[in-house]
């Protein structure tokens, strides 16, 4: 998974979910955020502070992540997966690759028709 910043606040969101990684809480987080996105997530006004509060009560420890929230790691990757998403053109998401190819799916089912092909090619 690699993140897209094209809203207002997602750098923020990464961040969060960036500490939780860091505190091995990034799947409770994850899911607590994508359940909730549309109370924190909204377009041109995200409730960050709500955000925050869906990752504390997954289980993150909020105290120490609002101070990793600058660490030099969650910066850089944010800053590579920026130029990623501007080298590659990526416009919109999802944005699917496989082996370094952008894929043009025409759904769930031909997504994973593609991922099935390339796993019985390479055994």
């Amino acid at each position: 998974m690699r993140y897209t910043m094209f809203h207002k606040g997602t750098d923020e969101a990464v961040r969060i979910l960036e500490t939780a990684r860091m505190q091995g809480k990034f799947e409770a987080v994850l899911d607590g955020l994508l359940a909730l996105q549309p109370h924190w997530a909204m377009h041109g006004a995200p409730a960050l502070d709500v955000a925050w509060e869906v990752a504390e009560r997954a289980g993150l420890d909020l105290a120490r992540a609002k101070v990793d929230r600058l660490h030099p790691d969650i910066t850089a990757l944010l800053n590579q997966d920026a130029a990623d998403v501007r080298a590659a053109q990526i416009r919109f998401t999802p944005t699917f690759f496989m082996n370094g190819e952008r894929l043009e799916v025409a759904g769930p089912r031909d997504l994973t028709d593609r991922i099935r092909a390339v796993v019985r090619q390479s055994r």
